[in-house]
Order: structure tokens, then C-alpha cells, then sequence
């Protein structure tokens, strides 16, 4: 099947409508980040223009168009996408708990030296955001209180998959896998599974109608 190529205007319009909303989404992040920091020891630096690039958020981006595809409304999509960033900021400090690395989330002013700590705190204030965004987005009237304890399992579950396959590893590798294992085996759920995580919110909490994109002619404007 030939899908035709959109025009050049269309392509700018929908460019300009994500650049857009992922600089809201991450801005509310950010906003909610400091407010939750904010006299408790530890300053959050402000981020610098480069930090919203696309560049820095690709598949951010990426999945918010998938929420635009998917004709979620603005507001929620906004709020989803910002939802996003804390699952992103979990999983990226686990990941450096257990890779013993420092891949930063928040920029705050605990020393460099500290990785494992600036790992647990990008956890522990990524799960708080979470819940305020949940929060705000009732009080915005984008979600009910049920809605929100729907919302706060779902988040946990949309993770634990891959979480589990990480533990598995904790033991060592006895064997060498086959490249077909490791593809089936593996990948399907440390990073397959990952990448099906940002739409666990919006699937259940929009609706049985809402149907997210999984072709690529759908992701055509």
C-alpha cells in the first residue's frame, strides 16, 4: 500500500503544534518539580532554552504526536505528555541504580559525586509530580478522583513488566543468548513494553473508543 507523502505546510503545522505542547508539558513538569522542592534543601536549577529542543526529547515528542494522532484533546494531552517525564525520570533513575551511572533527570544542586542519591531523589520527586499532576488535572476538570486511583495503579503496572526483566538480571548471565532470544526474549520487554508505556494512562483514562495509533499511515497527518 502507497501512502502518499504530506505537504510541506501540513508537515510545519503539526511541527509547530508539538514543539508547542512539549514545551507546555515540560514547563508544567519543571513548574511542579520546583513547587515540591521548594524549601526542602535542595534547589532545582532553571533549565536553559536547549533543555525543550526536540533534540533533547525526541521520542517525548514523538509519542505526544501519537496522542495528537490519536485526537486526545489538547488539554489532557498536555497533561499526559508532562505525566510522561515521570515515568521517563523512574525509570532513568533505576536504570542508573542499577548500571551504576548517572543519566540526569532533574538538575539540581546536590554534587556531581552523588549518583546514586541524585538517582533515588529524580525517583522519589518523579513519583510525587505524578501525583500532583494527577491533581491538577482534577482540579482543571481533565480527570475524576476515580479516574485518578485508576490512573495511579495503571502508572505502576505500565512499568513493571520491564522492571521485572531488569531484576532477572540482578543474578548474572549464565549463558550466552541467541541473537533470536535476546530479540524475542528480551528487547519485546525491556524496551518494547516501554515504549507501549505512555499510552497505559491515556488508554485508561479516555475511554474504550479511543484507539491508539499502531501503523504508520495512521501517524500521517
Amino acid at each position: 500500500m502507497t501512502v502518499s507523502a504530506p505537504d510541506g505546510s501540513v508537515i510545519n503545522e503539526f511541527f509547530d503544534l508539538v514543539t508547542r505542547e512539549l514545551h507546555q508539558a515540560l514547563s508544567l513538569f519543571q513548574e511542579t518539580v520546583a513547587s515540591i522542592l521548594d524549601q526542602s534543601g535542595v534547589c532545582l536549577n532553571p533549565p536553559g532554552p536547549s533543555w525543550f529542543s526536540l533534540e533533547n526529547h525526541f521520542f517525548s515528542a514523538l509519542f505526544l504526536y501519537s496522542y495528537i494522532r490519536g485526537r486526545i484533546p489538547e488539554d489532557r494531552r498536555i497533561y499526559y505528555a508532562a505525566m510522561n517525564q515521570c515515568l521517563r525520570g523512574m525509570v532513568t533513575g533505576c536504570d542508573n541504580i542499577l548500571d551504576d551511572e548517572y543519566k540526569i533527570t532533574l538538575d539540581t544542586d546536590l554534587p556531581e559525586s552523588a549518583a546514586k542519591f541524585r538517582s533515588i531523589l529524580d525517583i522519589m520527586v518523579c513519583d510525587r509530580v505524578l501525583t500532583a499532576l494527577m491533581v491538577k488535572g482534577e482540579t482543571a476538570g481533565c480527570f475524576s478522583r476515580d479516574q485518578l486511583l485508576t490512573a495511579n495503579t495503571v502508572s505502576l503496572h505500565a512499568l513493571l513488566k520491564s522492571g521485572v526483566q531488569e531484576a532477572s538480571e540482578e543474578q548474572g548471565v549464565g549463558t550466552i543468548l541467541l541473537p533470536e532470544t535476546v530479540l524475542s526474549d528480551i528487547h519485546s520487554v525491556k524496551t518494547g513494553l516501554l515504549f507501549q508505556a505512555p499510552w497505559a494512562l491515556p488508554e485508561a483514562l479516555e475511554g474504550p473508543d479511543l484507539s491508539p495509533p499502531d501503523r504508520f499511515q495512521d501517524l500521517v497527518p
